[in-house]
């Protein structure tokens, strides 16, 4: 039960990381001191121009890509733009087919969101010029078992906001497949006792013809999940 509980709360967490993966807001600013269109105009036609190629703190993407996963399957990373402010508009222009930034500023407000790793981050681009921020998060487990999740943004890849999942249960393995509009995970935990006369074994999620084991005398459960994603 303990094992399942676990299981639950970090599918949870990675699920969060993963709602917001590839989106777009409808309004978003492209560089305006650069001459840049709103990007919700080529947001359909020109995916790899919104997300360029990156690579920075072990994440790779290609240009397009929105979701990355490291060649040994234990790392994944998400990139998306941060949602608008509320109660605000941008409204066009119609004498010259710009954005009209006076039109509702009054009324503009910070939201943002709230990332696994505890950070909030907002837009705040209807009072000013700078370009949309981009989020990105990585997923990942550390040397003792427990999930970290670590968020920062495109543009300041130096201020990174990590959060680790401490939990007497230990994940032996978590595994993350890319796929085009999903994202499978599999994960295995032992519980934090000795429960068995013999080591764990399951079947390796990545090849159904090799059995792994957790070498210890643990109970493990190993759970696969696919998750949708709004590409």
């Amino acid at each position: 039960m303990n094992n399942e509980k676990e299981i639950e709360f970090i599918l949870g967490k990675i699920k969060n990381s993963l709602k917001w993966t590839g989106y777009v807001p409808s309004e978003t600013l492209g560089d305006m001191t650069k001459g840049e269109p709103l990007l919700s105009d080529i947001a359909f036609d020109d995916l790899e121009t919104i997300f360029p190629a990156l690579s920075t703190n072990d994440c790779n993407f290609s240009a397009g890509q929105t979701t990355a996963v490291s060649t040994d399957n234990k790392i994944l990373c998400v990139r998306n733009y941060l949602p608008p402010t509320s109660n605000s508009s941008i409204y066009n222009d119609k004498n010259n087919g710009g954005p009209d930034w006076g039109a509702n500023s009054s009324k503009a407000e910070m939201q943002g969101i709230l990332s696994c790793s505890g950070a909030f981050y907002f837009s705040s681009i209807y009072n000013s010029f700078e370009k949309e921020a981009m989020l990105i998060t990585k997923l990942n487990t550390d040397q003792n078992g427990q999930l970290v999740c670590t968020s920062f943004i495109e543009s300041n890849p130096s201020d990174i906001k990590s959060y680790t999942a401490e939990s007497e249960i230990s994940i032996d393995s978590l595994n993350f497949i890319d796929a085009k509009n999903s994202v499978s995970i599999s994960l295995t935990v032992s519980s934090g006792k000795n429960v068995l006369k013999e080591d764990c074994s399951y079947i390796n999620p990545l090849n159904t013809m090799e059995m792994l084991s957790t070498n210890s005398k643990k109970l493990c459960t190993t759970v696969n999940k696919t998750f949708g994603l709004m590409k």
